[in-house]
């Protein structure tokens, strides 16, 4: 991004030096967002970089509607086809911050275990989570509890985990 000629940044990042994605509060006004959006970057070797549109604008944006709603409100006036609900799947967030409870799937030694959050404890009854090493007893049934630690984090995978007090790690 800080290849971007049109945009102020502090310092200007060029084939095999970074630059800095600073921008002064001086220089942040609605032309220095539009350039962003509409930088189109290049290959060393020709061709478009797409993961650029594909996977940096739309984190882009969406930090720029979390924290600077009055440039955002701004943007689009702008351009209205910006102001779609966001998604926020695949976003890293602290899991005490999501709208419980919900129910998630994971893999441990390529067995599936689905984890359920309650908002307090997380648990599973799947005996894929049991390790036979942890007494060498086959179960018959299996219930695994605990109350995560204050910073434990998970990938959001619904939108419907997400409200105005989610906390983003990303």
């Amino acid at each position: 991004m800080n290849m971007n000629e049109n945009v102020p940044f502090l310092r200007h990042g060029s084939i095999f030096v970074s630059g800095t994605s600073l921008i002064s509060r001086s220089a942040w006004t609605l032309e220095t967002v539009l350039n962003i959006i509409d930088f189109r970057p290049h290959a060393l070797m020709g061709g478009e970089i797409t993961d650029y549109q594909e996977c940096e604008l739309p984190k882009f944006l969406q930090h720029l509607r979390e924290v600077d709603p009055e440039m955002w409100g701004a943007l689009v006036a702008e351009r209205p086809k910006f102001d779609v609900a966001p998604d926020y799947v695949g976003r890293r967030a602290l899991l005490r911050t999501l709208v419980p409870p919900f129910e998630w799937g994971t893999m441990h030694n390529k067995y599936p275990v689905s984890w359920k959050w309650d908002g307090k404890q997380l648990s599973t009854s799947d005996k894929n989570a049991y390790e036979a090493t942890w007494g060498g007893i086959r179960l018959k049934s299996f219930k695994l509890c605990g109350e995560p630690e204050e910073n434990a984090s998970i990938v959001v995978r619904d939108n419907g985990w997400v409200d105005e007090n989610t906390i983003f790690l990303d």
